[in-house]
């Protein structure tokens, strides 16, 4: 069941796309107008005629009155770093002031006569919105852009209520490009650092269906980081609009699914993004640096240096024409969370989680043995997962107490296929004959460390030489 529908308004000649004047400002001065019309007219009138021009008179000036007595005051809608104390109240006496954190903060204005204005502030940075606890949504901290049948709701989903941004099905370009014609909801940032996370509980499935997150300074000037799928393989893609031209930064073959956390932090000019599907297994690798730099796997960066002025940050949905047609398409998200300044208590629980180590999985466990029968390969291999609910700055392994050799983690688009998936290849002349102490380290952003310790048993037997016969099925030996 729909339990908001919010859809963008038409542009307007004043302001920017999608906002409206408050209504009741424009009202009052109509009537202040009229008010003053009839006062002009009404000395030619007759006696009787003067004193309904007189009662009509009062009546509008107190509808005007009424309106002023209770007016918001200039801290409303500005960005501010904490709570407003000053301000609060252009006419009226202030409420307290609600809200912690970042925001938003709210009060209200009351009037003597019984009115009441709500008003509100936000900070600068983005601020956390979990939507589904919301019960509409919040238009002090979102803008939508809907058109063209385009919608933005809140809908009860089989993972709860997630905010929706549907785009329809035909012949129109929908696509998070220049111009920006997807289904977007934006919140407007200051131009400073942050970093943010939100939580996708839509699959694409259709070709050039997508969906992420934008920052943007402009109409022509953003950067978007996000996953679309050609219908046949899914693509982590990364894209940096300059003055309307793009420019592909990060496009990985990936795995999907539905569930998708995407995350964006800003240092300045430096942008890092990062991927999971369970909250736990993070792809990005600090050691990849620069746009289409490539590690060992021959996976591109998920880092990127760009100037950009941001002035709004927001979510996406989109799809473009395949073969003359588009495929509908609904992304669907739980939350949108600053994890620079999260909230104490999120989604039924005190937050951030108490940390936890990285964990560190062997798919065979602790102690494998190699070369039983012969050297058939130059390198040993050592596989497993790591984990992390915050992200791995480093994974390493030491043989034998010898200096550490860094280990990529996957997701990659050949040999590690999950998250977190990594393989540590050691050149086998490096081991010493019986038993080798192979100590494997991740670290995490916040300097925690999970260890493995492996005892590599190296039999280094010769099995001679021998023949395969691939027809029969079976080795014959041959000393």
């Amino acid at each position: 069941m729909t339990k908001a529908n919010y859809q963008a308004p038409a542009p307007q000649s004043e302001g920017s796309r999608g906002l409206q004047r408050p209504r009741w400002s424009s009202w009052a001065n109509v009537v202040k107008t009229k008010a003053k019309d009839r006062q002009k007219s009404s000395t030619t009138w007759h006696i009787g005629i003067i004193s309904v021009s007189i009662l009509l008179l009062i009546s509008s000036a107190v509808c005007a009155d009424n309106l002023a007595s209770s007016q918001c005051g200039p801290a409303t809608a500005v960005h501010v770093s904490a709570a407003p104390t000053t301000g609060l109240c252009a006419a009226g006496t202030a409420s307290s002031v609600s809200g912690a954190g970042i925001g938003p903060w709210r009060w209200s204005c009351n009037g003597g006569d019984g009115t009441s204005a709500s008003c509100f502030a936000i900070s600068g940075l983005p601020v956390t919105d979990d939507f589904t606890s919301d019960s509409i949504l919040q238009p002090e901290l979102w803008q939508p852009f809907a058109a063209n049948g385009e919608s933005i709701t809140l809908q009860s989903t089989s993972a709860g209520v997630a905010l929706s941004l549907y785009v329809p099905g035909g012949t129109d370009n929908h696509s998070a490009t220049t111009p920006n014609n997807s289904t977007h909801l934006m919140q407007k940032i200051d131009n400073r650092d942050f970093y943010v996370e939100t939580n996708f509980t839509s699959k694409v499935s259709q070709p050039l269906q997508g969906q992420g997150l934008i920052v943007q300074q402009d109409d022509a000037n953003f950067i978007r980081l996000g996953i679309y799928t050609t219908g046949c393989q899914a693509y982590i893609y990364g894209v940096s609009f300059e003055n309307g031209v793009p420019f592909t930064f990060l496009e990985e073959p990936v795995e999907n699914g539905s569930n998708l956390y995407l995350r964006i932090s800003r240092s300045g000019s430096n942008w890092y993004f990062d991927y999971s599907y369970n909250l736990n297994a993070w792809v990005y690798d600090p050691k990849r640096t620069g746009a289409y730099g490539y590690d060992e796997n021959g996976r591109p960066s998920m880092s990127f240096y760009r100037d950009l002025n941001a002035s709004s940050i927001g979510l996406y949905a989109e799809n473009a024409p395949a073969d003359g047609s588009s495929y509908a398409f609904v992304a669907n998200v739980a939350y949108f969370l600053n994890l620079l300044q999260p909230p104490a208590f999120f989604q039924g629980a005190p937050y951030p989680p108490q940390p936890t180590p990285p964990q560190i999985n062997l798919w065979y466990g602790n102690n494998p043995t190699f070369a039983a029968n012969g050297v058939p390969q130059q390198w040993v291999n050592i596989l497993g997962t790591v984990t992390s609910p915050i992200g791995i700055t480093r994974l390493a392994y030491s043989l034998n107490g010898g200096t550490e050799v860094d280990v990529s983690w996957g997701e990659t688009g050949d040999r590690l296929v999950e998250p977190g998936d990594f393989n540590a290849d050691i050149d086998y002349p490096l081991l010493n004959p019986g038993r080798n102490n192979l100590v494997i380290t991740a670290t995490d952003y916040q300097n925690q460390i999970g260890q493995q310790t492996v005892t590599i048993n190296n039999v280094a037997s010769d099995v001679g030489d021998f023949t395969v016969d691939f027809h029969c099925g079976f080795s014959k030996y041959h000393e």
